[in-house]
C-alpha cells in the first residue's frame, strides 16, 4: 500500500504545534514558580522561547530558524537527561527522550 503523501504537510504542522505546546505547558509552571536566581528558571525559559521560535520558523522561507531552535531544544533536553546521572528509568525520562527525538527530527528535517 502506498503512503498518503498529501497528508505530510498537515502532519508536519500538527507535530510542530503539538511539540511546541507540550514544551510550553510542561515548562510554564517552572517559569511561574521559580525565582529568577535558579538555573531551572533559565532552562525552562529557553525551552519555551525556542519552542515558540520553532513555530515561527515554520512560517519563514528559510529553514535556519527551525533548525537552530530544534538544536537548542535538543541540547537543553540532553542536559536535562544527563545531569541527574545515572538516570533513573521512569516515565519522565522516557518522555524527555521522546521529546528529544522529536527535536532531533526537526533539526534534521528542517521544515
Amino acid at each position: 500500500m502506498k503512503p498518503i503523501k498529501f497528508l505530510e504537510p498537515a502532519a508536519g504542522w500538527l507535530l510542530r504545534l503539538s511539540f511546541s505546546a507540550f514544551i510550553l505547558i510542561s515548562n510554564i509552571q517552572q517559569i511561574n514558580a521559580s525565582s529568577m536566581a535558579t538555573l531551572e528558571f533559565y532552562i525552562s525559559l529557553s525551552l519555551v522561547v525556542f519552542a515558540i521560535l520553532l513555530v515561527v520558523g515554520g512560517f519563514l522561507s528559510k529553514q535556519s530558524l527551525t533548525v537552530l531552535s530544534a538544536l537548542v531544544i535538543a541540547l537543553v533536553l540532553v542536559y536535562r537527561i544527563v545531569i541527574p546521572w545515572p538516570p533513573v528509568w521512569s516515565t519522565n525520562l522516557l518522555v524527555e527522550i521522546l521529546t528529544l527525538s522529536v527535536a532531533i527530527l526537526f533539526a534534521a528535517r528542517g521544515k
